[in-house]
């Protein structure tokens, strides 16, 4: 008896399957499948071999349902040596303008 296994994939990664099996099965090459995909030859590689091992749901991102650590924060606006490069001009720009007289 065969079972079933659902498998939740974004947008992106419900091509994968299809073009993996007919890359697998010689129908296209690595890298038209590659390009298809929008992956690099290497990364379509190890997509071809995770769908050898595991299939369907070895193309699915491994990263998914993980929290993302937050980055930790190592410099304050003000302490950068360039923060006043950005910083607008303590007088308005109306009383920065030269008067200038066309004929």
């Amino acid at each position: 008896m065969e079972t079933w296994e659902t498998v939740s994939m974004t947008r992106k990664e419900v091509r994968r399957p299809g073009l993996v099996q007919a890359a697998l099965a010689g129908k296209i090459t690595t890298a038209e499948g590659a390009r298809a995909v929008g992956v690099s030859l290497r990364q379509f590689r190890r997509l071809k071999a995770r769908y050898r091992q595991e299939g369907a749901p070895g193309l699915v991102h491994r990263a998914r349902g993980q929290r993302q650590e937050a980055l930790p924060v190592t410099a304050s606006p003000t302490s950068c040596e360039h923060s006043g490069a950005n910083q607008t001009p303590s007088r308005p720009v109306e009383h920065q303008r030269q008067n200038v007289t066309t004929l």
